[in-house]
């Protein structure tokens, strides 16, 4: 993954908790942790793990959040 190049435009992502559950591996979700309902994104992120640049919209059950954001491996 540290070598990986991303150019994602994400024009609609919408999943729930269910979908999550089944994706995830096996005891990395903890009980003390609930995950939405649902959940939906768009947006970009561009770049590898360590240095992108990221503007993703992000709505769930719980509550929105816009976020942009970079970040540059020195």
């Amino acid at each position: 993954m540290d070598k990986a190049q991303f150019d994602i435009a994400l024009q609609n992502f919408e999943s729930t908790a269910k979908d999550i559950a089944v994706f995830a591996p096996k005891g990395s979700l903890q009980k003390n942790v609930t995950l939405p309902s649902k959940l939906s994104a768009k947006g970009s992120f561009k770049g590898t793990m360590h240095s992108f640049l990221t503007d993703l919209a992000l709505q769930s059950s719980f509550g929105s959040a816009k976020v942009k954001a970079s970040s540059i491996k020195v």
